[in-house]
């Protein structure tokens, strides 16, 4: 009779196959995981993507103006300061 489970394979498990029934098991639950943690990320994508669609297109052109005044600010300001030290250094 164990002859004829050997051969329909009800037998005892073979430390070969536990092997790989384990590291299948594994990879099947690291699947889940990187399933599970996909979704979560397009969960949030969408979650962001909804937060950005409340900005319309005038935000971010007053956006790079701001950042271009600044620039030009900081540049003013440098050359003020040298202007400055120049001035010290006449007297």
């Amino acid at each position: 009779e164990k002859a004829a489970l050997y051969f329909q394979g009800k037998d005892s498990p073979s430390p070969k196959k536990s092997q790989e029934d384990r590291d299948l098991l594994d990879l099947e639950e690291e699947l889940n995981n990187y399933k599970i943690q996909a979704r979560e990320l397009q969960l949030e994508n969408t979650d962001l993507r909804n937060e950005l669609n409340a900005f319309d297109p005038s935000f971010f052109e007053e956006i790079e103006d701001l950042k271009h005044e600044h620039f030009q600010l900081t540049k003013r300001c440098s050359e003020y300061e040298e202007t400055i030290r120049d001035l010290r250094g006449r007297g």
